[in-house]
């Protein structure tokens, strides 16, 4: 579970969830952050950056936070057994980087649940942080970011990308207040669904988009919930 602001994603973020990513032993990567804008930056916009960063697996799932902080609501998830049953035989952690409070959070949230096993029936461990991505011998980090953006400084503003071919994609989507609508794959609010059930793969979810036209053309008048809820569970049988 990997809590965060990502307003907007930095080299930092993007190297600390590919580190998870790229662990054989992790099962599952979820990405919490919070709705709240930071400067100007909004969460939309925070989507459309990590959309044109890319190159996550299937591992890996981003949700929006409904509590006071990211944080929060990784302990919430940990203390939900419809979440924690999905996920049988896994040790739950926080992921982290490796400098300032971070490795700190990640032994607070194991000691929290060693210490009131009464609130959960998951295993919570402590798995060792990422290597943090430093930029002048500092952390790279969304307040950097912001503050580059913010001031033109934009020698600073690329070292703080993953990779400088980002450069501009990521300029014009922070010189985009609008942004596009939020598509389908980066979720608005933890849903019901990763609580009480998996998430659809990939293959399943084209295969239910495939599923949904063709009841779509045989029954016009279905109702839209019937007709995807029909879809879904097809896709996964």
């Amino acid at each position: 579970l990997i809590p965060g602001g990502f307003t907007p994603p930095t080299g930092g973020h993007y190297h600390m969830i590919k580190h998870y990513d790229k662990r054989s032993d992790v099962r599952k990567i979820i990405v919490v952050t919070g709705p709240k804008e930071r400067e100007g930056v909004t969460l939309e916009q925070s989507r459309q950056i990590f959309d044109a960063y890319g190159g996550f697996s299937d591992k890996v799932e981003f949700v929006i936070s409904n509590d006071p902080t990211p944080l929060t609501t990784c302990y919430e998830l940990v203390k939900n057994p419809n979440f924690v049953n999905q996920f049988p035989k896994a040790v739950f952690s926080i992921g982290a980087g490796d400098k300032g409070n971070d490795p700190k959070r990640i032994k607070q949230f194991a000691d929290y649940f060693l210490q009131r096993d009464n609130l959960t029936d998951a295993s919570v461990g402590m798995y060792p942080p990422a290597k943090s991505y430093e930029v002048n011998g500092a952390p790279a980090s969304a307040s950097r970011m912001r503050k580059a953006y913010r001031e033109g400084n934009w020698k600073l503003f690329r070292d703080l990308l993953p990779d400088d071919n980002f450069y501009d994609d990521v300029v014009q989507i922070l010189n985009n207040q609008e942004g596009d609508q939020i598509n389908e794959n980066f979720l608005l609010a933890l849903p019901a669904s990763l609580l009480a059930e998996r998430k659809l793969t990939s293959a399943e979810y084209k295969k239910k988009g495939e599923i949904a036209k063709a009841i779509a053309k045989d029954e016009p008048n279905m109702p839209d919930d019937k007709k995807y809820a029909i879809a879904t569970a097809t896709a996964k049988r």
